[in-house]
């Protein structure tokens, strides 16, 4: 079930329908990825009335913020009880930044989670109260008016479970899959909708709706990523694909359209940082393939079968370029005569018995090449950073766009890991990001046998591996640095402290892969004890210390760090003692045991992601 929804004014809400799994008795996860743009009076993103009049106890459910304090807040209203239960965070949310808030009742506890981190909790034991009133997205209340979310609602998740922390970060910056798991009950995607101006532009151009909002998607993918790029790209991957779109250009053909992003255009000479500007075209007498080489001075070609005919061999990629695949994007490949870089791009096609049938019309993600210069230096071959293409008629899948900032997020990741990993730029071109994740593929499987190691020690083993630069995806796969064998005034030194990429800070402990993590007895083990006590005198001293620890040590805006300490492998674990780790986690607020086979996971999970998003020829 889904629902396109942006709520942008002060009077706008959506009620949805009853049905049974909106009536939670046992267990219930809500989340909602969302932008406050402005404050209101209770802003709302789902709420369920508790009758069709606005008197105590108000809601059955809800989960928002209160007040106009921003302050993150989620309500639950128990059988027999006459006042509902709340429990809220004390930091309120920024205005103009993506948001992912999550309340979870598992039966037994009520849990606020702000981007994955928990915020507040409270132990408490009950079925939940039911309504026959309609839940309202965007407002306290489908009965009376009041609580308007000001802002974007990019995505509501309802969950028959209570879902674990673990659970709630593998997925909160990642699409469900489609459809998404049964105890998945309720799922909204919403995507931003284009301003009245832009709309009445295109439409008098004669595009139509669909157009429109893939036209719509092409600018908000420029102008986030202007928004984005400066924070995820550090300075050389900037050098490589720069840190600004000045211009869209969205090109209508015959058959399909592309968009490209500039970096440079003759418009703006002379203009200082200017504003993303769209340039929409309709050239549709022309096919894509005489636009783009009409653009390009014929230096990118589309190789597009006919349909209902066989596919011929002028249409086949050669044998002798790497990564060939029919139907799909080919790589960079040199003219031997004249040098020149120049890119094949093939649509996805459905055949039957070898004869077209379906040009299908899927994104194809190109990067503009770079080529090296004499002095060692490279230039991109063309204004464009990235150019879009899609092949054939739109459909409602083609254009449909929930979470525009996981797509952003995964690209700009790839490209981030190709810099991170040293791949020269002509790597970079020719296989694109399919080179950074086979890369961090092969490097997980090094850390595997590392691990493997009979023989294995932390300090000359493990820390050397995680110390490198490149290998620091595992320590965490979003971070934005990381400082190894961090000292702390004279007395303390940390093995790693990591800077996440929302500017929280974490501190990692390392034990021994190859010691127990519970005694018989089912006690934490010393070295676990150990490791945890480390983080918790690391932890203290920065609480105590935290001025002179960020200006002295270099941390800036250091405050209440996590700690997590990685010990052990799970295959050492029997399902008594991951249940009763599952438990001491799920009870622990600011501290995390992982075993090292965790963060093998949590990599992959990040690939895995990045693989579907732009790996795929879908959006």
């Amino acid at each position: 079930m889904s629902l396109q929804f942006n709520v942008g004014e002060m009077d706008q809400f959506v009620t949805i329908h009853s049905i049974p799994e909106q009536n939670p008795q046992d267990a219930v996860t809500f989340e909602g990825i969302c932008v406050l743009m402005g404050d209101g009076q209770d802003p709302t993103i789902i709420a369920r009335p508790s009758s069709d009049s606005w008197k105590p106890p108000y809601v059955v459910y809800r989960i928002g913020f209160e007040g106009s304090n921003r302050l993150p807040e989620f309500q639950l209203l128990f059988k027999n009880d006459i006042e509902i239960t709340t429990i809220r965070g004390e930091h309120p949310v920024d205005l103009g930044k993506p948001t992912h808030l999550a309340g979870t009742y598992d039966g037994t506890e009520m849990r606020l989670y702000v981007h994955g981190r928990l915020v507040a909790s409270l132990k408490k034991a009950g079925k939940l109260a039911c309504s026959k009133e309609s839940t309202a997205i965007g407002a306290r209340s489908s009965t009376a008016i009041g609580g308007f979310f000001v802002g974007t609602l990019q995505e509501l998740r309802i969950w028959r479970t209570g879902r674990t922390e673990e659970e709630i970060n593998l997925w909160k910056d990642r699409l469900l899959p489609l459809p998404p798991p049964e105890t998945c009950v309720g799922l909204y995607p919403c995507e931003p909708s284009p301003p009245n101006y832009v709309h009445d532009t295109l439409k008098a151009q004669g595009f139509s709706q669909l157009e429109i909002s893939l036209v719509n998607f092409v600018n908000w993918y420029g102008v986030e990523y202007n928004k984005r790029s400066k924070v995820v790209l550090k300075e050389r991957a900037c050098t490589y694909y720069s840190d600004t779109i000045k211009c869209i250009s969205f090109i209508k053909a015959k058959d399909g359209y592309w968009a490209f992003y500039e970096l440079t255009s003759e418009l703006l000479k002379g203009i200082d940082s200017p504003e993303t500007i769209l340039l929409p075209f309709d050239l549709s007498q022309n096919t894509l393939s005489e636009v783009v080489q009409r653009f390009t001075d014929n230096r990118v070609k589309i190789l597009s079968p006919e349909l209902n005919k066989s596919i011929g061999a002028a249409w086949r990629l050669p044998a002798d370029i790497p990564n060939a695949i029919d139907g799909f994007i080919s790589p960079i490949f040199r003219d031997r005569a004249s040098e020149i870089p120049r890119i094949s791009i093939h649509p996805k096609v459905r055949t039957e018995d070898g004869i077209v049938t379906e040009i299908l019309p899927n994104r194809v993600r190109v990067i503009a090449p770079l080529i090296q210069l004499p002095d060692g230096s490279f230039v991109r071959q063309f204004t464009w950073l990235f150019a879009d293409f899609w092949f054939g008629e739109l459909t409602r899948e083609t254009v449909y766009l929930p979470v525009i900032t996981h797509l952003l997020r995964a690209d700009l990741q790839a490209l981030q890991w190709l810099v991170d990993l040293a791949l020269p730029p002509e790597l970079a071109v020719e296989d694109g990001p399919e080179q950074a994740i086979h890369a961090i593929e092969q490097l997980l499987h090094e850390f595997e046998k590392l691990l493997d190691k009979p023989d294995i020690d932390e300090v000359q083993d493990i820390q050397p591996f995680l110390k490198n630069s490149k290998h620091r995806v595992l320590l965490s796969p979003q971070c934005k640095e990381v400082w190894p064998q961090k000292q702390l005034g004279n007395k303390h030194q940390v093995d790693f402290i990591v800077r996440e990429y929302d500017d929280s800070y974490t501190a990692i402990e390392l034990k021994l892969p190859n010691v127990p993590l519970f005694t018989k007895a089912l006690n934490p083990s010393h070295q676990v004890k150990d490791g945890l006590q480390q983080l918790r005198d690391y932890c203290d001293y920065i609480d105590l210390n935290r001025d002179s620890v960020e200006r002295e040590e270099g941390l800036p805006g250091i405050i209440q760090p996590r700690g997590i300490l990685v010990i052990g492998r799970r295959k050492d674990l029997s399902p008594e003692t991951a249940q009763k780790l599952a438990s001491i986690n799920r009870d622990s607020v600011r501290f995390t045991i992982m075993t090292y086979d965790d963060l093998i996971d949590r990599a992959r999970a990040l690939i895995n992601s990045v693989k579907t998003l732009i790996m795929s020829s879908s959006i």
